[in-house]
């Protein structure tokens, strides 16, 4: 059965409708979620210039901000280089720690990827002490994992 021109056209702006449609909602997600990762960087940035002056308050001395550490691991046998970056590294009363600054739910060491992330930190610096800081309670908490 022959297709009038009248359904061509139909089924064209159908089809050019649809690209359109599809093309749009990528660009406007794609923008939705640029605009979330900035504002989670803002507000985590915001964060973290606030935790060192609580730090500061508290007595802590700061050492480092954002330091980058490399290490290595094997993977069946394979090397593997990492990298972490620290929020900060305090000294108080002769003792060194590590600070992580988080903000809502992930703030507790009840949230999984924050105890994980603190035991690697812990790892790779050798310390035990670690200092989980709760932005949105302005609280400092002292991790201590026992060898």
């Amino acid at each position: 059965m022959p297709l009038n021109d009248q359904t061509t056209i139909m089924i064209t702006a159908l089809i050019i409708g649809l690209i359109l449609g599809l093309l749009i909602f990528y660009y406007t997600s794609k923008k939705i979620q640029q605009y979330v990762l900035q504002w989670r960087y803002k507000r985590g940035r915001k964060g973290e210039e606030r935790a060192r002056k609580l730090l500061q308050r508290n007595g802590y001395r700061i050492l480092t901000e954002q330091e980058e550490i490399t290490y290595s691991l094997l993977v069946d046998g394979r090397n593997k280089t990492q990298k972490i970056v620290l929020d900060y590294r305090v000294e108080k009363n002769n003792k060194t720690y590590v600070a992580e600054v988080k903000t809502g739910n992930c703030a507790t060491i009840d949230n999984a990827a924050t105890r994980r992330q603190l035991l690697e930190y812990a790892y790779v610096t050798a310390t035990t002490r670690i200092l989980l800081i709760d932005m949105e309670k302005g609280k400092i908490r002292l991790v201590d994992f026992k060898p």
